[in-house]
């Protein structure tokens, strides 16, 4: 192979040779500690099932399914399909079942990896209904259950020769740069999913734009949250892979933010959700404080976001005050997600205004990147060093951009999409047209620094903040099959879920119950519950609620909805009105966006009486405070420690502590940083010796107890 790699394989086993005794996994099992597996391990295990793969008859361009969550096994179970020359077809687990059928027949997948837990049902009769198949490749051992499958553990417990890991390596690299590596199923506009077509050649690509911007230092680590079924998050995971960068993954079913503890990450992608989630743990916290505490709280934010504000040029007082509140507040909110994130990237949606203030105040700043599957990429990034607020970004090394005469953002790139996987070319030119442009669906504008905003989209669909695209239209269709349901729209614009109104059917229901009408309808209006003062539509709906059936039978409607959508599309919450848009549109599936924005405009205090209350950060602005150092302590957690610190100033002192009371890493580093501050604000002679390992975890790891 030459130094030079012109495939995405090639680069893989390049960075395993390279890498070789490095972690590049660090996984949580059961309770015990984070344990690292290296370079080494990965490439042993990955030829393994390589060679399982050729031994099941797995060929070039041949199709794997891989439905499960984030594992080493996962990265193993794609590593090995494209070593071997197949197409990995990663998908979303939490896809409804017959979805995930569909979308196995579609791919004609001829190896299943799957998790077993949520599966069930796909693999009590995938061979038959699936033909395709060869072999399914279970992540646990299920074979007492389903004698058709194989374990991945007795898989990669196997040894292979020599000669036969030669052979995988062999394959590996002579694979073409122009044969396909990847099918990405991903939401259209009708509300199917359709798979994008890349090759070996594009996924390098990909790797190689990433490492324009996204470059690394020593001792860096990332943490993996998100599923590595969105593109997003799977190519800035190859990436790390790539760059010698090990991937802490979450553990599921445990806290991120104790993950976060424990790991001490410095790079971290999330989604505006898990940036809103954590808001609101924190501001829930302050509400928890004496009032006094809640003052001072306030004016650290204040006094961090003038500090952003004035960047280079803040005066020398400015930045005393956003010492103390950092010390105070800030130092502590940045070590609950370990203490060392210097990049906190967002995807998938717009990050609220309110979020990117509280952020920015506490002094980790939210860097945008703007990406759909079918750029194979991220068009639009902002860098680290010149981020700005409320922009995508600056326009990514690789690609173009530019704006339709309708505002749409079109993008061209040697990464994006060769075509939809089984679709007539008509539909593709729908979205890639002859010069290659890919249409994305998105408006925009670009302001005089070359910085992209978006706008809003082409045709309806909703983004939630976990960067879920959801077509509006299927959910309201699906809806719409019952004959209890008369009319039906969906909202859920920047939320964390799908809310719904509905307008019934109320002859239908009327019919279905044994006591007809009696107690349906209302003195006011002889159809429902719901009527207008003065016949005025503009105001608040009246809810006079009475007949319990109605509820009753629109329960059942909603719940067999959801079960045919996926996790993300289910209908939380919803309410019902009678005929409440029926002056904007007979036809629900003739909204525009602009007319759902309208409904969503008037309807605002019923829709958000359907989610969580937002907490938040503004109160009473405060713009002076005396906090002495006493009173700083008194603020913080560790008072009997930093009372000790003051005291002794020695290192050996938190060592043993630190043995003793088993205090973690990432604590330890947040516990040496808040002492070094307070110990210089009363003159302390010695706080040097700590300050200059605050940020060295694994300096400090080395004397704490494994």
């Amino acid at each position: 192979m030459s130094d030079t790699p012109h495939t995405l394989n090639q680069a893989l086993l390049a960075a395993m040779d390279r890498y070789g005794r490095q972690p590049c996994f660090r996984i949580k099992k059961d309770h015990r500690p984070y344990q690292e597996i290296s370079y080494y391990k990965f490439q042993t295990q990955t030829f393994r099932l390589a060679h399982f793969f050729r031994r099941q008859g797995i060929e070039p361009g041949d199709r794997v399914a891989i439905l499960a969550g984030n594992s080493p096994e996962w990265m193993m179970a794609y590593c090995a399909c494209l070593l071997v020359g197949g197409v990995a077809v990663p998908l979303r687990p939490t896809l409804p079942i017959e979805t995930l059928r569909s979308l196995i027949r579609d791919a004609e997948a001829r190896l299943m990896v799957i998790e077993v837990e949520h599966h069930q049902p796909i693999l009590q009769d995938a061979l038959v209904t699936l033909p395709q198949l060869k072999d399914i490749v279970t992540l646990t051992d299920q074979r007492a259950l389903f004698s058709e499958t194989t374990s991945i553990t007795a898989i990669l417990a196997q040894p292979i020769s020599t000669e036969e890991a030669l052979n995988v390596r062999r394959l590996a690299e002579q694979i073409e740069p122009a044969a396909l590596a990847s099918l990405n199923y991903t939401a259209s506009e009708t509300g199917l999913l359709k798979a994008a077509v890349f090759n070996q050649g594009q996924r390098l690509l990909t790797m190689q734009y990433i490492a324009a911007w996204a470059t690394f230092n020593d001792d860096e680590l990332a943490f993996t949250v998100l599923p590595w079924a969105s593109t997003s998050s799977l190519d800035f995971s190859l990436h790390c892979f790539m760059s010698g960068v090990a991937n802490a993954l979450a553990k599921p079913g445990q806290s991120v933010v104790e993950n976060l503890q424990q790991t001490a990450p410095t790079t971290l992608m999330v989604t505006p959700l898990g940036l809103e989630v954590f808001y609101n743990e924190i501001m829930r916290e302050i509400e928890a404080l004496p009032e006094a505490s809640q003052e001072v709280f306030h004016w650290a934010l204040s006094i961090g976001k003038a500090y952003r504000m004035a960047g280079d040029n803040a005066t020398e007082a400015l930045r005393r005050e956003y010492a103390s509140a950092d010390m105070t507040f800030f130092s502590q909110i940045r070590g609950k997600v370990g203490g060392r994130v210097n990049r906190l990237y967002y995807v998938g949606a717009a990050l609220p205004q309110k979020l990117v203030d509280f952020m920015e105040a506490i002094g980790q700043v939210p860097l945008g990147l703007y990406s759909i599957t079918e750029t194979g990429g991220f068009p639009v990034i902002n860098y680290l060093e010149q981020p700005r607020s409320g922009a995508c970004g600056q326009i990514a090394p690789g690609f173009e951009l530019r704006l339709a005469e309708d505002g749409e953002i079109l993008v061209k790139s040697p990464t994006v999409m060769l075509t939809y996987w089984n679709q007539p070319q008509e539909t593709v030119r729908q979205v890639l047209d002859a010069d290659g442009w890919l249409h994305t669906g998105d408006l925009g504008e670009i302001d005089s620094d070359g910085y992209v905003h978006l706008n809003g989209r082409k045709q309806s669909m909703i983004i939630l903040s976990s960067g879920r695209k959801i077509i509006p239209a299927r959910i309201e269709a699906a809806l719409k099959e019952s004959p209890f349901v008369a009319q039906a729209i969906v909202f859920g614009e920047g939320r964390a879920h799908i809310t719904a109104l509905i307008v019934p059917n109320l002859d239908a229901l009327a019919d279905s119950f044994e006591d007809g009408l009696t107690g349906l309808v209302t003195p006011e209006t002889d159809s429902l519950r719901w009527y207008w003062l003065g016949d005025d539509e503009h105001s608040e709906p009246i809810a006079t609620m009475a007949h319990a059936g109605v509820k009753i039978k629109l329960d059942q409607v909603v719940e067999a909805v959801n079960r045919k959508l996926d996790l993300f599309e289910r209908i939380e919450k919803y309410s019902l009105l009678e005929h409440a848009y029926s002056k904007i549109a007979h036809d629900m599936a003739d909204l525009t966006p602009l007319q759902r924005r309208q409904i969503g405009e008037r309807f605002a205090t019923l829709i958000s009486s359907m989610y969580p209350r937002t907490i938040l950060q503004v109160g009473e602005q405060i713009t002076q405070v005396e906090v002495s150092p006493e009173r700083m302590r008194e603020l913080l957690e560790k008072e009997t420690l930093l009372d000790a610190w003051l005291a002794d100033a020695g290192l050996e002192f938190l060592f043993d502590l630190a043995r003793r009371k088993q205090i973690d890493t990432p604590s330890i580093v947040h516990i040496c940083d808040t002492a070094a501050s307070i110990a210089q604000m009363v003159n302390e002679e010695r706080p040097l010796s700590t300050a200059l390992i605050v940020g060295d975890p694994p300096r400090i790891a080395r004397h704490l107890p494994v």
